[in-house]
């Protein structure tokens, strides 16, 4: 009895050391965690942050700030726009003279042209995507802009190419430099283009601190407001820049294309397209009158070269020619230009294929053909 007695002892302190592993066991969560306490406060549960959405980028601001935001380094024809280089280079742009560091009068940039005889300096296309000539007479027409043989000088420090395409062809070698230096395409345009002298580096560096305050801004581009988001939050993650720098530089195009045109091969006939004589007279007026309308108070007699109006006797003398090879003939000089003679040395730029359409010079033919009542 006692022996039995001592067994069931031990069996009975086994059987509770048992119990109470499994009563361990039994607490524990299945991960083997133990469980809380009941008497313990109740643990708070993490709640996740929601994210952050990024600022929305402001429509106002500059094609050039962004990209440099989006880890592009400034181009090398950056110049810090302080107010009196921005002064001066606008006067030399839009009146061809302006006065240095020390009040002194420039010497005019050229005696026969200025800046805005060729080029605008307001957006020109509707869809800046795309060189349409067409597009463009629509856009002036509403805007009340001319239609000129050179490119908007409104976001051309956003380019990447100046002077490109066929102008090797008339320029040759000089090309070259102001193909990839807007600096360098500047002192050509002046020097040559222009008929004018040779500027000096301050002049330069004031026409391009001016240039940089009329550039593409994020609102001009219409992009969709996918491509708006994504570039809202590349801002502050290097790792979306180079992408979203290809958002941003494919909504506009980074040259303005330039391809010599061929006049008709019959010029009495023009290119064979049905002309709109209405969109032939938008043409006149915003295009050849632009330069050729008399102006007997210009000083610089670019408008007194070869004086133009709407009259019947203006439209006549350009009807009677329009086969001409000569500079009487508006096919020659719409395809060609014309050499620069006279004092000054004036003379018509040529316009290429994206500057006027064929369309748009059968449509000028149809406007003579309905103002002289000729067929």
């Amino acid at each position: 009895m006692t022996h039995c007695l001592k067994v069931t002892g031990v069996a009975a302190a086994s059987l509770a050391f048992v119990f109470l592993l499994v009563g361990r066991a039994a607490a524990q969560d299945p991960s083997g965690d133990p469980a809380p306490d009941p008497q313990d406060p109740p643990a708070e549960e993490a709640v996740a942050e929601p994210p952050v959405a990024p600022e929305p980028l402001d429509p106002e601001s500059t094609l050039g700030d962004l990209l440099v935001l989006l880890g592009e380094a400034r181009p090398s024809h950056w110049i810090e726009p302080t107010p009196d280089r921005i002064r001066q280079g606008g006067e030399i742009v839009l009146s061809g003279r302006t006065t240095d560091d020390d009040g002194r009068p420039s010497k005019v940039a050229s005696p026969g042209f200025l800046c805005t005889d060729c080029h605008t300096v307001d957006r020109e296309d509707p869809d800046l995507r795309v060189a349409d000539p067409d597009a463009r007479l629509d856009y002036v027409m509403q805007t009340g802009q001319p239609f000129l043989p050179g490119t908007t000088l409104w976001g051309v420090v956003n380019r990447r190419s100046w002077f490109n395409d066929d102008y090797i062809k008339k320029y040759g070698t000089l090309v070259k430099p102001a193909n990839e230096s807007l600096r360098e395409a500047v002192f050509l345009c002046a020097a040559e283009c222009s008929q004018g002298r040779l500027l000096l580096d301050w002049e330069v560096d004031a026409i391009l601190a001016w240039l940089w305050t009329v550039q593409i801004r994020l609102g001009d581009l219409d992009l969709p407001q996918q491509d708006l988001d994504f570039l809202a939050a590349a801002v502050t993650d290097p790792a979306m820049h180079e992408e979203a720098r290809a958002r941003l530089q494919a909504g506009f195009l980074p040259a303005a294309p330039a391809h010599l045109r061929t006049a008709p091969a019959d010029r009495s006939a023009g290119y064979g397209n049905v002309g709109d004589p209405v969109r032939g007279e938008a043409l006149y007026r915003t295009s050849c009158l632009t330069c050729h309308q008399a102006d007997k108070g210009d000083p610089r007699g670019v408008r007194g070269t070869f004086p133009l109006d709407d009259s019947k006797a203006s439209l006549s003398m350009l009807w009677r020619n329009r086969a001409s090879t000569t500079n009487l003939g508006f096919h020659q000089v719409i395809t060609h230009g014309t050499r620069p003679y006279g004092v000054p040395m004036a003379y018509m730029p040529f316009f290429t294929q994206e500057r006027m359409s064929d369309q748009q010079v059968d449509d000028l033919m149809a406007w003579f053909r309905a103002r002289l009542g000729v067929q």
